[in-house]
């Protein structure tokens, strides 16, 4: 980063993204439509893990870029941006799943959990399924509020040292919680709480720290961290029961780092679809795909007719996701970098 003082963007990210809401809008069609339960919660589930992986990388990227050219990071700046990109999309799908209540087209959601919803406290409390996603953007933003404060904090030198360490006591904690039943495991507990799933942005940060993305490893390594992925996706699922419900989400873990590692060191055609035009394009939209999806997918009562069928749900879910893109997400974005310019 010091002989770099502007990073340059990766674009094969840009695709990434693309894939990981492939893979949650695959996973959920397959949960929810055509009896595939257990394989459609593996797919859901990795892409959400891939998100906080390269979520991670990129956040702690700029962090490290801007400490880079200024010494240090302004973390008023941070967070003004950081919400101006976030909550006017969340803030619109806010809003229509408040209307749809107030007319009874949204039955499982209580004012209460849509206020938990709103403060970013999915994965605290809160209860229903039209809004439960948003559990996973709670555990980015607890994230993004803390980060850069123990970014700051942290010796220079041993920072990826110290974040290694803390992924590892993370782990530890969430296998012996749930070795030894510390919590009911049906509670959710160990899937949502930001002390037991915190290594999943981790994981993502500790790479842009080491700068993996200026590591140039021989041809092949990129190839077997591409096979690794499903091969390790599969095979987790042949574990016994308590052994994949003790190891799974860590197994995710470490193959959302791989994932995000191949796409850094890919070259040839691989790196070519991921940078491509479709696969950026898709991943500028993941963020309000993410959102929409959730109500469309996987919410099944009370019926909306053809809305909450295949293959119309999905065809509603990518016109809602571009439409929140196109009039909510990229005006408030172009409006942000005009006025809101990096600190000198």
């Amino acid at each position: 980063m010091a002989e770099a003082p502007h990073a340059p963007r990766l674009p094969q990210l840009d695709g990434l993204r693309g894939l990981c809401i492939l893979l949650v809008l695959a996973g959920h069609a397959l949960q929810f439509r055509g009896g595939h339960a257990q394989g459609g919660e593996v797919l859901a589930g990795f892409g959400v893990q891939s998100f906080f992986a390269l979520s991670g990388f990129v956040i702690t990227r700029l962090l490290l870029e801007e400490e880079t050219r200024r010494g240090a990071v302004s973390l008023r700046h941070f967070y003004l941006r950081r919400a101006l990109r976030l909550v006017p999309a969340l803030a619109a799908l806010l809003a229509a799943v408040a209307g749809l209540m107030l007319v009874g087209l949204v039955t499982d959601e209580s004012w209460r959990s849509w206020l938990i919803s709103a403060a970013y406290l999915r994965n605290i409390g809160g209860t229903g399924t039209t809004l439960a996603h948003l559990w996973s953007l709670a555990l980015e933003e607890q994230f993004y509020l803390l980060w850069p404060l123990l970014l700051g904090w942290a010796p220079r030198g041993r920072r990826a040292a110290w974040v290694a360490g803390a992924m590892a006591a993370v782990v530890l904690a969430r296998t012996v919680g749930i070795a030894f039943a510390l919590q009911p495991p049906e509670s959710g507990v160990f899937y949502l709480r930001p002390w037991y799933r915190a290594d999943a942005l981790l994981v993502g940060a500790w790479l842009a720290l080491v700068g993996a993305e200026a590591w140039a490893p021989p041809r092949w390594v990129p190839w077997l961290l591409a096979a690794a992925v499903p091969a390790g996706l599969f095979g987790v699922e042949l574990l016994p029961g308590a052994a994949r419900g003790t190891w799974v989400t860590t197994v995710h873990g470490v193959l959302s780092a791989a994932l995000l590692a191949g796409a850094l060191w890919m070259a040839g055609p691989l790196r070519g679809v991921l940078a491509s035009g479709a696969a950026r394009w898709l991943g500028a939209l993941s963020y309000s795909l993410y959102l929409w999806q959730q109500p469309l997918l996987v919410t099944r009562e009370p019926s909306w007719g053809w809305a909450r069928e295949l293959p119309w749900a999905l065809g509603l879910t990518l016109a809602l996701g571009a439409l929140s893109y196109f009039l909510v997400e990229r005006p408030v974005l172009r409006w942000r970098d005009r006025v809101l310019s990096p600190p000198p």
